[in-house]
Order: structure tokens, then C-alpha cells, then sequence
């Protein structure tokens, strides 16, 4: 870590000295500064805030952001004592949040990403936990900020800037699980559902930024779950009511974990473990209210359907048609949990003109819910096309794809329109002889 906080130096110092246009001399100082004081180094530290200092007086360099940073250089940063860390543990252990909050917003801005920086962030986290009382709204709403900021760098992320994003995520799914547990109220409510608007701005801003949407996911998943969990468990629902009132803005954050999280994070995701605190966080949000989890997921799957997009329904078949044990098992998971709930006429009690109560009280129920009906057809289709295709890697996807809706223990509702088509059963072996040995294996 040493060695590389060292190249970081070099690199600054060679942007100084290169003199290049559009570069601003006195933020790199300071950037510099910090390393230093994170290494111990603290006259160099020293040494760079005081040419930093000289430099704002010149109206070249003396622009109000400039000289506020200045400032700060010289009101945070604690280089006495030999101690040389930018802030060190005694000092932080007694400010208040938003003092600690306005640190991690200064150290971040600055790309000062040691582990002070964590540290800090670890600090608000306990405070969080041990007082069971959730960050001050405009506080947690400043972390999101933060965090968003720096999912959207165009940099690609160090292992520095990767703890301190993991280290961010964290404090944050905190103060939302502690939100969870929380008295309802109006307030509470209220914030979560301004909170969730704000990150769905964030989102439409980077719809075409895809790699905001790749680290997003990739560290933000679980603490967006957390975030749509805390305002389901704080309004007003009643789980057994097939009328409960469903606000616009948890609406609109299912459908954000869905077509966004779900969609992109499953695609893009870099680790078995990424993949499945992604699935997890469906998992929570299906559990939380299984009626709008299985609406928004099926009428966001026909939708992709009629426009020949991304899926999530298909996304799910084919991860479930995936070779790799890790992330089978918990798609496995996941699809038998929907799928089970997509059964069940009341979580179909969001689709326009379906009585649930009327389906329930059937005895022969020969009409299934519309989520059933919508995500056996494009089961059907799907399915089909894979398994008939001349793609050996695609047959094979289709093949385990079926199989583990057989041992999701949903095949016989989901894929039962496959096995009525005509002579399909004989095409399925007799096409079998002429696969490969991994396509044989799955069939």
C-alpha cells in the first residue's frame, strides 16, 4: 500500500511539473498533501498546503472553491506530533456526525481515499448501530450524493476508492436498516420517499452512462434494496388487504431495482459475491410485497418482451441456465420464491381488472393470474428457441434453463405448454443424439 500511496505521489508531481493547460495546481497540492499525511510524511504535507496557500492569492489561482479548500487543508489536517494522518482517530472520535460528514466529503473530493477515510465512515456506521437511530436526513442524503459522485468517475476505481465505496455502501445500508425498524411515521416516510426520488434523478441523469450504472450496481445493490425495504416497512401497508395503497415512489423503486439493478448488475457484475447480494436484494423487495414485486417484474418482462428488449424474466432463465454452481443456486433460489408467488392469485391483485378474490374462492381456479399466464408465455417462447436452436452453447442454456424450473419445483406450471406442442418431445431426443457431450448432459 505503501508503494502504491508513493506512485500516486510521483503521479501528481508529474502533472505539476508538466504545467499542462486545464490543470488546477493548487487542488493537486492539496491531493498531494494528503497522501503524504496518510504516509506519515507530515513536513511534506506541510510544505504543500503552504504553496497551495500562496498560490490562491494570485486571482489566477484564487477562485472561491480554490480557497476554501485551503482552508479546510489547514483546519482538518493534523500533522503535529509526528502523528502524520489527515485526521487521526482521537480527534474524529469526538465530532459530531455532520462534522464527520463533511470530512468524508472533503477527503473524497480531494482523492484522499486512505484509511482514515474508512475509518471515519466505520466511526458513523457504529454510532448508527449502537444508538439505533438513523444519520439526519440531510446527512444520509449527502453520503447518497457522495457515493453517486463516485460511481459516475470515468477513472477506473483503485482498491483505495473500492474500500471507501464498500466502506460508504455500508454506513448507509445501516442507517436504512435501522430506518426499517423504526416507529412509523410521516416523517420517516416522507424523507425515504424524497430519498428514493432523488436516486431515480440520479439514474435518469446516467442512463446513458454505462459505467455509473456498472459500479453502481456493483457496490450499491444491497444498500438500494435496503433503502426500497425501509420505506415499505415504514408506510402505512396492510399486508393482507388486496387494496393496500401502493405510493408513487415505491412504485417507481421497484421498478428501478428491477429494470436497472436486476437488468444491468446481473449482466455486468464481476464476482459470484456481487452477483448474489444482487439477487438478494430481489429476494428482500419480493418478500417485502410480493403483489408489487411480482407486478412490476412481469409487466416490465412483457413490455421487453413486445419491444424485443432486455428481459428481466429471460435474464432469470438464463442465469438459471448458467453451468456455474454459485450463481445456479441462488437463481434458483430466487426464480422458485417468484415464480411460487406468481402462482398465488392475490399477488396478482395489482393487475387491472383480475378479481383475486374471486380466483381464490374457485375451487377448479380454470383461470390463472394474469403475472402465471404473462411469465409462462414468455417461458414458452424462450425456452423453445433456445432448445431448438443449432447453437450448441445456446441448447445447452435452454436445457438446464427448463431443468432447474423442474427443480425450483415450478416446471409443471411454468414450462407446461412446451411439452403440449406437437411432436416436440420427439424433436427434443432425436435432436439429442447429435449434440455435444456438455449439451447431452444437460438434456
Amino acid at each position: 500500500n505503501h508503494a502504491k500511496r508513493q506512485m500516486d505521489i510521483d503521479g501528481i508531481t508529474k502533472k505539476l511539473r508538466s504545467n499542462a493547460p486545464g490543470l488546477n495546481p493548487t487542488q493537486l497540492l492539496l491531493q498531494r498533501a494528503r497522501i503524504y499525511a496518510d504516509l506519515g510524511d507530515g513536513a511534506s504535507a506541510q510544505s504543500d498546503i503552504a504553496q497551495a496557500a500562496s498560490l490562491v492569492k494570485d486571482s489566477k489561482h484564487g477562485t472561491p472553491e480554490n480557497i476554501a479548500a485551503v482552508e479546510r487543508a489547514f483546519r482538518d489536517i493534523s500533522i503535529s506530533s509526528g502523528s502524520g494522518r489527515a485526521l487521526s482517530k482521537s480527534s474524529y472520535s469526538d465530532k459530531q456526525d455532520a462534522e464527520l460528514v463533511d470530512v468524508v466529503a472533503e477527503m473524497i473530493s480531494s482523492g484522499s481515499f486512505g484509511s482514515d477515510l474508512v475509518d471515519i465512515l466505520h466511526t458513523l456506521e457504529a454510532r448508527v448501530e449502537q444508538k439505533k437511530n438513523a444519520l439526519q436526513s440531510n446527512l444520509l442524503t449527502k453520503l447518497v450524493d457522495i457515493f453517486h459522485d463516485m460511481c459516475s468517475s470515468d477513472i477506473k476505481i483503485s482498491e483505495d476508492q473500492d474500500q471507501a465505496l464498500k466502506a460508504v455502501v455500508s454506513c448507509m445500508s445501516s442507517c436504512f436498516a435501522v430506518s426499517a425498524t423504526a416507529q412509523r411515521s410521516q416523517a420517516t416516510t416522507g424523507f425515504l420517499s424524497v430519498l428514493l426520488n432523488t436516486i431515480l434523478g440520479v439514474w435518469k441523469k446516467h442512463e446513458s452512462n454505462g459505467l455509473f450504472k456498472q459500479n453502481a450496481c456493483r457496490y450499491g445493490a444491497g444498500m438500494y434494496a435496503s433503502a426500497v425495504y425501509a420505506l415499505v416497512s415504514t408506510s402505512e401497508i396492510d399486508a393482507d388487504s388486496e387494496l393496500a395503497h401502493v405510493s408513487d415512489a415505491l412504485s417507481d423503486a421497484y421498478a428501478l431495482y428491477i429494470n436497472q439493478i436486476w437488468l444491468v448488475g446481473t449482466l455486468s457484475v464481476a464476482s459470484a459475491a456481487e452477483m448474489k447480494a444482487i439477487v438478494q436484494g430481489a429476494l428482500r423487495l419480493l418478500t417485502a410485497h410480493r403483489p408489487l414485486f411480482v407486478y412490476q417484474f412481469t409487466t416490465a418482462s412483457q413490455r421487453a418482451k413486445d419491444k424485443a428488449a432486455a428481459s428481466p424474466f429471460v435474464r432469470m432463465l438464463s442465469l438459471l441456465g448458467q453451468s456455474g454452481d454459485d450463481t445456479r443456486s441462488i437463481a434458483l433460489l430466487f426464480a422458485s420464491q417468484l415464480l411460487n408467488a406468481a402462482i398465488e392469485p392475490f399477488n396478482s391483485t395489482l393487475f387491472p381488472g383480475f378479481d383475486a378474490k374471486a380466483a381464490r374462492a374457485s375451487s377448479s381456479q380454470r383461470t390463472p393470474p394474469p403475472a402465471l399466464i404473462q411469465l409462462r408465455t414468455i417461458a414458452t417462447s424462450v425456452l423453445d428457441e433456445w432448445i431448438q436452436s443449432t447453437m450448441q452453447a445456446e441448447r445447452a442454456r435452454g436445457l438446464l434453463s427448463l431443468a432447474s424450473l423442474y427443480e425450483a419445483g415450478v416446471g409443471p406450471s411454468i414450462s407446461s405448454e412446451l411439452w403440449l406442442k406437437d411432436g416436440w418431445v420427439e424433436d427434443l431426443w432425436d435432436q439429442g443424439e447429435f449434440d455435444k457431450p456438455e449439451t447431452q448432459l444437460a438434456l
